[in-house]
């Protein structure tokens, strides 16, 4: 779903049945805004789907899926200039588990980056946690039974360098820790966090089944801090930080703390915005918060459990539907009718002028109102048999209109 800046909808669509969706953000694809999100079922805490991008008219413009046989997963989808996506992916792979307690022959859930291209489909690049990350190095507890898979690592979010050299970051929940990955080998480069950082760790830079590690601009990382589950710190957190390469320590920036603090035991996200503001989506807990650089809350809104939020974002965003506008009529009397008119996804919309006549080919116009949000109600003085409506841009233009239906 997406809301305005006063916590109004402006647009939403129903997971299909079965289905999950997560991850819905605006990207740009071929030099246009788009939306990107996964649609999927979703088990043993991953996702088995794919990605889906739409226009500003909110029509499919393309479909991502995942190559060599595995499924998109639904942590993430990240867009390049040059036309692919990186996105994640599981598979279930066999491992001598033994060493931290398991079997022998044990099941291991091995995480999977993959860097695809979105017209073809052709898989440019592969990655897998499995042979590049030791499974000591997690902190999840592996099980006893051989057939029950172990999530040793649980990749779920990918950052392409944004200078552009093809490395990218990436977020490891279940080892606390942050790769940056070597592109053309694979190699880890180094390491921040977890049992074998790369780093001295500052004074609250330590992260504990984190989420969300991206590259700024500046060189500097956010990163949103789960702290559980289980339990491993008092509250979740959106951090800040700096690596100094020389010194080889990370230097904790800024950090964020909703009043009063939660703690999200999976999902969430930090994102660093423009104007230096920090919006952030608290996860499994359903709150997004917006901070000021000076660390001051300037929005909160939450959605009602038991819903959650797996990452939400702040953009600017603006849309006309392919689809008309849609009427409804309520009889209020018997020479009175109330028009209900909404754009699901419409931002452009002013006012709308109400229609009525006697068929739908001699409608004249019966009242011009304010939009009033998703759904603006018009009590209007007529019993015309066929009613319609028309969104009205700023300047009173027409820019769209619905069906005529009866009253």
């Amino acid at each position: 779903m997406i809301i305005d800046g006063a916590g109004r909808l402006v647009w939403f669509r129903p997971a299909a049945k079965g289905n999950a969706v997560t991850n819905l953000q605006v990207s740009s694809y071929e030099g246009k805004p788009v939306l990107t999100y996964w649609q999927g079922h979703i088990d043993l805490g991953v996702g088995f789907g794919s990605d889906l991008i739409l226009g500003s008219d909110y029509r499919p413009v393309a479909s991502v899926q995942a190559g060599n046989g595995y499924f998109a997963d639904l942590h993430e989808l990240q867009l390049t200039p040059q036309g692919s996506a990186y996105l994640s992916a599981y598979t279930l792979v066999r491992a001598d588990l033994s060493s931290v307690g398991g079997s022998h022959d044990g099941a291991l859930q091995d995480a999977v980056v993959q860097q695809v291209d979105v017209k073809t489909g052709l898989v440019m690049f592969e990655w897998h946690a499995y042979g590049h990350v030791a499974v000591g190095d997690s902190y999840a507890k592996s099980p006893r039974d051989a057939n029950r898979p172990w999530d040793f690592f649980h990749l779920n979010s990918i950052a392409p360098d944004p200078w552009g050299d093809g490395d990218f970051l990436i977020s490891s929940r279940n080892t606390w820790a942050a790769y940056e990955i070597n592109r053309s080998s694979g190699s880890i480069l180094w390491r921040i966090g977890g049992r074998k950082s790369s780093f001295r760790m500052g004074p609250g830079t330590g992260t504990a089944y984190q989420h969300d590690a991206r590259w700024q601009l500046d060189h500097t990382i956010t990163i949103f801090d789960n702290g559980a589950t289980p339990k491993a710190h008092a509250y979740s957190r959106a951090i800040h930080e700096r690596i100094d390469f020389k010194h080889r320590t990370v230097r904790l920036l800024g950090r964020y703390v909703r009043a009063p603090p939660l703690l999200s035991g999976s999902q969430g996200n930090a994102q660093a915005l423009g104007n230096g503001d920090s919006f952030v989506g608290w996860g499994e807990a359903p709150y997004f918060t917006e901070f000021s650089a000076a660390g001051q809350t300037v929005f909160d809104a939450h959605l009602p459990a038991p819903t959650q939020v797996y990452r939400a974002f702040r953009a600017a965003w603006n849309a006309t539907p392919a689809a008309p506008p849609a009427i409804a009529l309520k009889v209020t009397g018997a020479t009175t009718t109330t028009v209900y008119a909404s754009w699901n996804g419409a931002t452009g919309v002013s006012a709308w002028r109400v229609l009525g006549g006697a068929t739908p080919a001699t409608l004249e116009t019966l009242a011009t109102t304010p939009s009033a949000g998703f759904e603006t109600a018009i009590p209007v003085p007529s019993a015309a048999p066929v009613f319609a409506v028309q969104a009205l841009g700023a300047s009173g233009e027409v820019l769209a209109s619905s069906h005529a239906i009866a009253r």
